[in-house]
């Protein structure tokens, strides 16, 4: 049996040395494209930074907006008035999801999409 210490340690060794997390050993064409391009690219596309303004720019927009709610409505939706920025801070996705979302769409070439 392994010692807390050494399993740490193999943990660590096994972390830097592994290449599958990259997308090296997998053998399937499309999910090595998949992993490469989606769940490991970098985020540096230039629309990131224009969601990224109007992120902050809901988050500090004060404007109360009246609420009609006709479907099963949400707990922190109870009121029939609700500021912008109220309504951003509990939908928006955060940034590194957000950003894998938008990877995903141009990874699948979608043209209609639906966020549930």
């Amino acid at each position: 049996m392994y010692s807390s210490f050494q399993l740490v340690k193999k943990y660590i060794s096994y972390w830097l040395a592994a290449e599958n997390g990259k997308g090296h050993g997998i053998h399937s064409p499309f999910a090595f494209q998949f992993v490469k391009q989606v769940l490991n690219a970098p985020s540096k596309d230039p629309y990131f930074e224009r969601v990224e303004l109007l992120r902050k720019k809901l988050l500090k927009d004060h404007t109360v907006l009246e609420i009609e709610d006709y479907g099963a409505g949400s707990v922190k939706g109870l009121k029939k008035q609700r500021r912008v920025s109220a309504i951003a801070r509990t939908s928006l996705k955060n940034p590194k999801y957000a950003q894998m979302l938008f990877r995903l769409v141009q990874f699948s070439g979608a043209r209609n999409i639906i966020e549930l």
